[in-house]
């Protein structure tokens, strides 16, 4: 894995994540008064699977990075869902939780691939 392919999936997640944010955000306007508070996940959800997808396309060259990347996308998605669809909390905590769990999600997945490797 080189600064290329790193800064190229850094780039397509920050052009997806806003891409995404900004549709989410706009489309929801109309219907709920608060919609950023919506497309902020969405916005990161799409951001971090826009970048696994790149670095999963340079042949599979960094493949530890990428799915620690998906780990953290499907427990973002899974903590903020749970919290907000199940429970009933507010958006801000269920988005700190989310990114937490992420975080979590990507480390258990790296740790694993890290200690098959060696």
């Amino acid at each position: 894995m080189n600064v290329r392919e790193v800064g190229s999936a850094a780039l397509a997640g920050l052009a997806a994540s806003v891409a995404a944010f900004v549709a989410v955000t706009e489309i929801l306007s109309s219907t709920v008064e608060f919609s950023v508070f919506l497309g902020l996940p969405a916005g990161v959800f799409v951001g971090v699977v826009a970048a696994a997808v790149v670095l999963l396309s340079y042949r599979g060259r960094s493949p530890t990075l990428a799915r620690a990347l998906v780990g953290f996308a499907v427990a973002f998605l899974v903590g903020f869902a749970a919290l907000v669809l199940g429970t009933g909390f507010g958006v801000i905590a269920a988005l700190v939780v989310g990114v937490v769990a992420g975080v979590i999600g990507a480390l258990a997945v790296f740790v694993r691939a890290w200690s098959v490797s060696s």
